[in-house]
Parts: C-alpha cells; sequence; structure tokens
C-alpha cells in the first residue's frame, strides 16, 4: 500500500509538474496543441488538462491593422493582425491560455506566413517555434473580459501573409479557460480553426474610422460611438456567438461622427459580436453582456 501511495504521489508530482510549465505556453516544451501538422486540436494530451468544452467557443479573425473588420482574403506580403477569439456563457474561468498557428491548407505542415507579438492587449503573448512552425501562445496566463458565467477570451499578435502564390490559408487555435489554481481540475480547453484565401486584387483600402463601444462589459445599454465615418445611414446588426442576428437597428452619422445605443438588457449574458455597416463597408466589435 506504501509503494502505491508513492508511486500516485510521484505521477501526480509530474502532473504538476507538466502544468505549471504549460502555465508559461505549451510550445516551450516542445507542445504543438493547435490541430496544425497532424497534432491534437486540444489540452486532453499526455500531462495537459482535459478533453474539449463546447461550452467554450473558438475562433481566428484576420483584421486589417486599423480596425477590427475580419477579413476574407489576404493580400500578399501584407501585415495583418492576428486575434484568437473564445467566449461562453456557460463557464466561470477568468484566465485563459492560447495556442494558434498558419499553415498552408494544402500542407499544415508548411509554414504560411509570420506570426509575430504586438499590437494591442498583447501583455503576456510570445511566439515560439515547434519543429517547422510558429506558435503563438501565452507567455504567462491572461486575463479574461467578463463576470459571472459570461467571459471574452481574446489574444492578440501579428500575421504577415506569404508571397504569392501560396493559396489558402490555415489558421489553427486553442483556448484553454482556466480558474488559475495552478491544477488541471476545471480547466475548460476547445479548439476552432478558419481558413482564408490569396486575393486577386493589388488594391485593399484601409479602413480609418474609429469605433468604440462602452461600457463593455454591459448590462442595459452599449454605447457606439464612431469618429471618420462621414455622413449618412448607417446600419447596426448584432450577432451572437454562433453567427445568428439577434437585433437590428439603423442609426445616422452626421459631420463624421456617429453617436448611438444598443438596448441589451434583454440579451442573455455572454459576448456578442455588433456590426456597424455604411454602404460597403462594415467593421465588427466584440462585446460582452453581463
Amino acid at each position: 500500500m506504501k509503494k502505491k501511495n508513492l508511486l500516485l504521489t510521484i505521477l501526480a508530482g509530474f502532473t504538476a509538474l507538466a502544468v505549471s510549465s504549460y502555465s508559461t505556453g505549451p510550445a516551450g516544451q516542445g507542445a504543438n496543441r493547435t490541430g496544425s501538422n497532424s497534432t491534437s486540436a486540444g489540452c486532453d494530451g499526455p500531462g495537459c488538462h482535459a478533453a474539449n468544452n463546447t461550452a467554450l467557443s473558438v475562433t481566428v479573425a484576420i483584421t486589417d491593422t486599423a480596425n477590427t473588420t475580419p477579413v476574407t482574403s489576404y493580400v500578399a506580403g501584407k501585415k495583418y493582425r492576428l486575434r484568437v477569439i473564445g467566449g461562453t456563457t456557460a463557464l466561470s474561468q477568468s484566465q485563459f491560455g492560447f495556442q494558434v498557428s498558419a499553415v498552408r491548407a494544402s500542407s499544415t505542415s508548411t509554414q504560411a506566413g509570420t506570426i509575430t507579438a504586438g499590437g494591442t492587449s498583447t501583455a503576456n503573448t510570445t511566439v515560439k517555434t515547434v519543429g517547422s512552425l510558429q506558435i503563438g501562445e501565452h507567455s504567462a496566463p491572461l486575463t479574461a473580459t467578463g463576470a459571472g458565467m459570461a467571459w471574452a477570451y481574446t489574444a492578440n499578435l501579428y500575421w504577415t501573409a506569404p508571397a504569392a502564390g501560396a493559396g489558402q490559408v490555415k489558421f489553427f487555435a486553442v483556448i484553454n479557460a482556466v480558474n488559475g489554481t495552478g491544477t488541471v481540475s476545471g480547466d475548460a480547453p476547445n479548439a476552432g480553426s478558419l481558413t482564408i484565401g490569396e486575393s486577386t486584387s493589388v488594391n485593399n483600402v484601409e479602413n480609418n474610422v474609429s469605433f468604440k463601444a462602452f461600457p463593455n462589459p454591459a448590462i442595459n445599454t452599449i454605447n457606439i460611438n464612431a469618429d471618420g465615418i462621414g455622413t449618412g445611414n448607417v446600419t447596426i446588426n448584432v450577432y451572437d456567438i454562433r453567427g445568428k442576428v439577434i437585433g437590428t437597428q439603423n442609426a445616422s452619422a452626421s459631420n463624421n461622427m456617429l453617436n448611438t445605443q444598443i438596448d441589451c438588457s434583454k440579451w442573455a449574458a455572454g459576448m456578442y459580436y455588433v456590426q456597424i455597416a455604411k454602404e460597403s463597408s462594415s467593421s465588427i466589435i466584440t462585446v460582452v453582456k453581463q
């Protein structure tokens, strides 16, 4: 019995050591958990955390560096913001870690473009190499936005698109929502991916409109401000984390400014996407309802 207890103690020590080392990023231990290069997409591998939890949604967004509007195709050699986004309305974990990789869709073991740390809200993020692939990940636990059972998990890096002719690029990402206890108990990971194609256009005009949504998280009302939007009618659409439209309203911009409000008092707690559309341009802001 003493030998059995000793063995269990040793195994527990090894598990705690593995979890502790992963708190500064799995790539530092040679682990790619994103799902690229035929790896397991999630944090349920040996010495890791738990099985994927569908209560956590995980997406990847590639946007211009000047705004948060996702792009569906890339221009070769151009620099973009790479955003790993998670959300939940059923979990209480207020911290998280993440990994993301960028590969050719035709060969998920081939690096596509270059990932670099930097941008806004990028504290505790880094880029490491595992095998032939770059892995963007946390260097320390990141803090989520929200309260109670509704949290938004967002990590920002930069991605410079590959040279012309690379074709479709696939981004693999994983988020592990944690409670900060230093153990695997209560961890909630999940994975997601995004595929974008190469643009055939040589013109890509930057959108210099500055959007703000506050308070965020919100309880009853969200204020929407836009500077540099011009004059005219604006459509505001609200999407839940599954992409379903839950509300639409119209507003009017004047003197290059938009100031309006959204009533969110009847929304369920959780993360939402607010799209502001004017003519052929649009921008998306992530908001959280408490």
